[in-house]
């Protein structure tokens, strides 16, 4: 077992031990929001159609805002139609993201809410980030050498919405609540120029800012003992 103190942010990648290997040597490999609206995903576990969606249109507003867009539907049609109307932007499906789980956990109650088990779909294996502040730094100094296409980067949870919400600006930043469980936490990069191919940065080695372990063991061990957070590691 893994000790943590610290009571900042923690951010889990779950992935397949070759991958999750490859992501703690420093390799991080971001996809463009393109690549997982074409995934096939029964399972709504990776595969998104809606990402990269620039905004809702409600169906109570579509009188008022899809004329603006030089669109409109007759009255039998909108009648048919659930929730709304959610409006592509082709800029966002250049971005480049690479997606974590966040886990929430509270120090000073020392809660943590149970992690989903259909995070076992990602990969067996964890890589749990518990410096974040760190983590951000050297991605940040890597960006700054300017050999890459990134023109700017960012990190933040997701927001979760709902299908019959009311009209509102969405972006990368904003997914449907279906995907709620996954708690997901974005790393984004904006393009410099449009081009579909993946981000790869490498930070170097964060053996000293992370853990590696099984994730069903996470899953079923990760407790707290005291003010100290124990996790399930591996001895690599």
């Amino acid at each position: 077992m893994e000790r943590i103190t610290c009571s900042g942010p923690i951010l889990i990648k779950f992935a397949p031990l070759k991958l999750a290997k490859s992501f703690r040597s420093g390799t991080i490999y971001m996809n463009s929001l393109d690549y997982f609206r074409g995934l096939e995903d029964d399972n709504k576990v990776r595969g998104d159609l809606l990402e990269g969606t620039h905004s809702l249109i409600a169906k109570d507003d579509f009188s008022q805002v899809l004329p603006q867009f030089g669109m409109d539907f007759p009255e039998a049609i909108k009648k048919k139609i659930i929730g709304g109307i959610h409006l592509l932007d082709e800029e966002l499906k250049y971005y480049k993201v690479f997606c974590m789980y966040q886990l929430n956990c509270d120090f000073k109650s020392r809660y943590i809410e149970p992690i989903d088990t259909r995070v076992n779909n990602f990969g067996d294996t964890f890589v749990l980030i518990f410096n974040l502040k760190e983590f951000r730094r050297r991605i940040v100094a890597e960006l700054e050498k300017g050999t890459y296409n990134a023109l700017g980067f960012a990190g933040q949870g997701v927001e979760y919405y709902q299908y019959d919400t009311s009209t509102q600006k969405l972006g990368p930043l904003k997914k449907l609540d279906l995907y709620k469980w996954q708690n997901e936490y974005r790393l984004i990069a904006e393009p410099l120029e449009h081009t579909l191919d993946p981000l790869i940065l490498n930070i170097g080695d964060i053996s000293d800012i992370s853990i590696i372990g099984s994730t069903s063991r996470l899953i079923e061990e990760i407790h707290f003992e005291g003010k100290e957070l124990f996790v399930p590691g591996y001895n690599l």
